[in-house]
């Protein structure tokens, strides 16, 4: 399995569908699709049509079938950062996604594992993908169109200006931000911390109960800086803070779609490399990316998905199989492929004997996985059946 990869909306949009360069991307990586894509796939429905795309139906349709049946959807941020304040361990190391459904099933063999449903969202992925859309659906890609115009961000930041007796000065340089941001969030004063956490319970819109229990854990926590006492939510926290202070100084601009890209560095903890073709967006992963953590463009990305492309083009079945069994989708050697610079870094080098082992199996262990897969998934048909008889 290749490093995990956040893709925004750009990337998709540049791959192309008919030469399968999407195929290519979740061959390459394991991909996270944080619900912010799936509803831009959706806000296209509210587009006008084109030379391309006769229909809105067309373009949102052309985009879902580039959400190829791989990678995970995570949960909604906001839910995660509810989890993350009232204590629950929400994985940041760039190799896991967090997962809300799931049961362990156990086989007659006594091996084990867990049985993850299908996320909601891939059903109405493959409607999508099949030119179905509901009048809902119509209705609320309008509407999420309509939200994003109503905000008007210029006319937000003039009015703060005016109205604001505290002068901000314009920013250019991400350093002065970065120490304007982060002087602030790490100042470790319990006031302070304090004054910052009720700050985003407030963005967030928490109900009363869960302030109080926040409060409480915190204190019975010794009053621990945000950024320890809740780490997911404090990053999400470091994003919006960032956002906010880079629109005020003027170092973002005043797009409106600012504050939708914005979205998809919520999710940067359960990825080891973003890729965007939005240049703002990619300053802004630069200030609060973690120091392993690596961009590609979307046109790095779609010009080296197409080398490895003709690479194995190139090669005949046995060669394809020999490869696939030695180095299974690691990137032919290419020290300029950035799809191979991140798997170098993040996988080590290219070795021999790290590829599809299974491929030259003998028969005596050919019967062997194949008496273990057909236990397990006896196991998991019996855990559907009781599943189907409680609902």
């Amino acid at each position: 399995m290749g490093p995990f990869l956040l893709p925004d909306k750009s990337t998709l949009q540049k791959l192309s569908y008919s030469k399968k360069e999407y195929i290519y991307l979740f061959n390459e990586f394991f991909v996270v699709i944080p619900p912010v894509l799936i509803m831009e796939i959706l806000g296209d429905l509210s587009k006008k049509p084109s030379k391309k795309f006769p229909s809105s139906e067309t373009l949102a349709s052309s985009l879902a079938n580039k959400l190829f049946p791989g990678g995970e959807i995570p949960p909604d941020f906001k839910a995660l950062c509810v989890g993350s304040l009232l204590g629950t361990k929400i994985p940041m190391s760039g190799w896991q996604i967090p997962i809300d459904r799931g049961d362990i099933v156990t086989a007659e063999n006594g091996s084990s594992g867990w049985v993850i449903d299908e996320h909601p969202l891939r059903g109405i992925i493959r409607d999508w993908q099949r030119g179905i859309f509901s009048d809902s659906e119509h209705l609320y890609a309008k509407l999420y169109r309509e939200q994003i115009k109503s905000l008007n961000l210029e006319s937000t930041r003039e009015f703060i200006e005016k109205s604001s007796p505290v002068k901000l000065k314009k920013i250019f340089n991400p350093f002065e931000l970065q120490f304007l941001v982060e002087s602030s969030i790490y100042n470790v004063n319990e006031k302070h911390q304090f004054k910052l956490l009720v700050l985003f319970m407030s963005y967030l819109n928490l109900p009363p109960r869960y302030k109080s229990i926040t409060l409480s854990r915190w204190q019975r926590s010794g009053n621990p800086p945000f950024c320890k006492f809740a780490p997911y939510a404090f990053h999400c926290f470091k994003v919006m803070y960032y956002f906010m202070a880079g629109f005020l100084t003027r170092f973002f601009s005043s797009k409106d779609s600012n504050i939708i890209d914005m979205q998809y560095l919520y999710y940067l903890p359960f990825c080891k490399v973003f890729s965007t073709g939005d240049k703002q967006l990619q300053k802004f992963f630069f200030l609060v990316k973690n120091i392993d953590q690596k961009l590609i463009t979307d046109e790095d990305m779609k010009t080296d998905l197409r080398k490895i492309n003709d690479y194995w083009r190139k090669l005949n079945e046995d060669e394809k199989e020999e490869y696939a069994y030695e180095y299974g989708y690691y990137p032919p050697e290419d020290p300029d492929n950035k799809i191979y610079q991140v798997w170098r870094e993040f996988a080590g080098p290219r070795r021999k004997g790290m590829g599809n082992r299974a491929l030259r199996y003998t028969p005596e262990e050919s019967k062997r996985a194949t008496e273990e897969i057909e236990a397990i998934m006896e196991a998991i048909k019996k855990h559907q059946h009781k599943k189907e008889k409680h609902i």
